[in-house]
C-alpha cells in the first residue's frame, strides 16, 4: 500500500503539475485537454483522496486474513477434478 499512496503522491505532485510545461501548453489548457480527452482519468484522480484509504482497509483485511488464506491451500481438492470428470462423463451418456 506504501507503493500506491507513494505513485499517488508522487501523479498529484510532480508528475501533474509538471506536464503542462513539458508541453508547452498553460495548466488550465492541460485541465481542459485532460477533461476532454481522459474523462475517466481526470475523475479518478480527483477521487485518490477517497479511494486510497478504502483500499487501505481492503488490503489491511487481507494481510490480516494472509494464515487463513495460506492454510486453506491445505484442503485436497484433488478430488474436485475426478468428480468433474465422472459427472461429464455421465451427461454425456
Amino acid at each position: 500500500m506504501n507503493t500506491i499512496q507513494a505513485m499517488a503522491d508522487q501523479l498529484s505532485t510532480e508528475t501533474l503539475p509538471a506536464l503542462p510545461g513539458a508541453l508547452a501548453i498553460t495548466p488550465e489548457q492541460f485541465q481542459s485537454y485532460m477533461w476532454e480527452k481522459f474523462t475517466q482519468v481526470t475523475t479518478g484522480v480527483g477521487q485518490l483522496d477517497t479511494i486510497l484509504p478504502m483500499f487501505q482497509v481492503l488490503v489491511a483485511g487481507v494481510e490480516t486474513q494472509a494464515a487463513n488464506f495460506r492454510s486453506a491451500d491445505q484442503i485436497p481438492t484433488s478430488f474436485l477434478l475426478q468428480e468433474r470428470s465422472w459427472s461429464l462423463s455421465r451427461a454425456e451418456h
